[in-house]
């Protein structure tokens, strides 16, 4: 069984990645819902990180992706945790979570 990261699929990674980014950006853009907006987030990261293993992967230095790839996921972790937080918030204090609707909560 071949590997999914190979030099001769390079290509369908990027794709694959490029795809996985724009599609969080279109949810991102098109969204009037936090949840979704954090969802899109969080797709656009992973294209990133696809498009790190593929690199990492064709030019042999995969540990060093690994590691990156690990930071990444971690920071992920934290920025989804407060999110979250703030959006639950958010929903408590005025009751709903869409953003155009949230200018009250200056100050």
């Amino acid at each position: 069984m071949s590997s999914l990261f190979t030099p001769e699929n390079l290509q369908f990674n990027y794709f694959a990645a490029l795809m996985m980014f724009f599609i969080g950006v279109y949810t991102m853009a098109a969204s009037r819902n936090l949840i979704r907006l954090l969802i899109g987030l969080e797709v656009s990261s992973k294209g990133c990180m696809l498009a790190f293993l593929a690199a990492g992967s064709a030019i042999g230095n995969i540990a060093l992706v690994q590691a990156l790839l690990i930071i990444m996921i971690s920071v992920e972790a934290v920025v989804v945790a407060v999110g979250l937080t703030l959006i639950i918030r958010a929903f408590r204090q005025q009751g709903n979570i869409d953003p155009t609707k949230l200018s009250e909560l200056k100050g």
